[in-house]
């Protein structure tokens, strides 16, 4: 195996090591009788894993996701590890980085993504610096195998209405399952709203992720599901009335359908 070669610069207080080929650091510092040298970034004293994230596939059970992933190869303790964003820093709080990191051992930065919107992926590039006694390391995040991005999913219909009776309800971050929904509904017969009269609202039960025909004779207009309401596409709120009676994904609205 070819062994990359290092210049050591010696003087009073110790020795620094600088690689000559692309090396795993960006810049390490070791005192006499601590062996820097590297063969290939697998190899490196310090082992840095990143890999793109999507949301909320990625997301460990407390809302965090894993950003990097650091093994220390030294044969003595990391005792400080510390962190900086190059990029992408403004969508992350509750940043948790290890403490210590015994020779041999991994250990994983954490943080809470914030301010990703569907559909939306952001870059991050995070340089990490270890300490440990004797020696210190700086690893740059802005290489190919390093900077690393974090993705949103854009958002799946809450309401899929199929025709004028039958929905499907998806929501949000829950499982398969019975929730609590309202229903807007006018009678079938009418095909334009004069008035609130016909206009009529029940709460009901219905199973998620599964097509139901809960209006019986009536129509869908809209659906509240967690006090967020959704119309069929098809009703036009202006005129009060359906302009067809197709399916589609629902349409957010901002209060209950009023005529």
């Amino acid at each position: 195996m070819k062994r990359r070669q290092f210049v050591l610069l010696l003087g009073a207080g110790g020795a620094a090591a600088s690689s000559v080929g692309s090396g795993a650091f960006s810049s390490v510092e070791a005192e006499r009788g601590v062996e820097v040298s590297v063969e290939n970034d697998a190899d490196a004293y310090i082992d840095y894993n990143s890999k793109s994230l999507t949301l909320p596939d990625d997301s460990n059970s407390d809302g965090t996701v894993d950003l990097v992933t650091i093994k220390n190869q030294f044969a003595r303790d990391v005792t400080t590890v510390s962190l900086n964003f190059d990029r992408g820093g403004e969508h992350f709080d509750s940043i948790s980085a290890p403490e210590r990191i015994g020779s041999g051992h991994s250990a994983t930065i954490t943080a809470k993504p914030k301010d990703i919107a569907p559909g939306e992926e952001v870059d991050v590039i995070i340089t990490i610096k270890v300490e440990g006694d004797g020696f210190s390391a700086e690893i740059l995040g802005n290489t190919e195998t390093r900077k690393f991005t974090v993705a949103r999913k854009a958002a799946s219909s809450i309401v899929h209405y199929n025709g004028q009776g039958t929905i499907r309800v998806n929501p949000q971050g829950e499982s398969d399952g019975e929730i609590e929904v309202k229903i807007h509904t006018i009678p079938n017969r009418n095909a334009k709203v004069s008035g609130n009269n016909n206009l009529s609202s029940e709460t009901i039960r219905i199973e998620t992720n599964k097509n139901e025909n809960p209006a019986r004779s009536r129509r869908i207009v809209a659906v509240e599901v967690d006090s967020d309401i959704y119309r069929h596409p098809g009703w036009n709120e202006r005129e009060c009335s359906f302009e067809n009676y197709g399916g589609g994904n629902s349409i957010k609205m901002n209060g209950p359908p009023e005529c």
